[in-house]
């Protein structure tokens, strides 16, 4: 009997890295990250004060109520409810244009990454790149996430937020 051996090689050159990593400790993405909190922070303290200016004259109108004519407190109520509206109406338009914002900001990151992963795929004649998160085992010699990190960091070092 003839024993044959034959090698198969695999031309196909498969790679992963961690976009979630990359996104959050480039510059880029920490320029995002530190953005958004500070808009979050101001969001929070100017609405919180509002709130707290309502409450108080809502505690206010109460203790009214049996100094005040029947149809003068109804009105005050009245009145503060519209503010009570205005404002949560406001506060969910404030809230919608942050998370508007912080996806515009996430996209723009992503392409500028995708841009980066695909011309390194490109140079590197590599076929195939995977999410970390895809991967159940594999070499650490395969994940390229710290090469596209210094990559995306040398080229973008801040994104704007609008």
């Amino acid at each position: 009997f003839f024993l044959v051996s034959s090698k198969i090689y695999a031309d196909e050159k498969i790679l992963y890295l961690d976009m979630q990593y990359i996104m959050n400790n480039s510059f880029a993405g920490k320029s995002i990250i530190s953005q958004l909190d500070k808009k979050q922070k101001n969001f929070s303290i100017k609405y919180k004060d509002l709130e707290v200016k309502l409450k108080e004259e809502e505690i206010k109108l109460v203790s009214q109520k049996n100094i005040l004519i029947q149809k003068e407190f109804l009105e005050k109520i009245d009145i503060l409810k519209k503010k009570i509206k205005a404002h949560n109406t406001e506060k969910a338009k404030t809230l919608d244009l942050f998370n508007k914002q912080k996806i515009k900001a996430k996209n723009q990151l992503t392409e500028e990454l995708m841009q980066i992963i695909s011309n390194y795929a490109v140079q590197n004649s590599t076929s195939l790149i995977l999410k970390k998160q895809s991967i159940v085992i594999g070499k650490s010699t395969l994940e390229i996430t710290d090469d596209i990190l210094k990559i995306l960091d040398n080229s973008v070092k801040n994104i704007k937020i609008k």
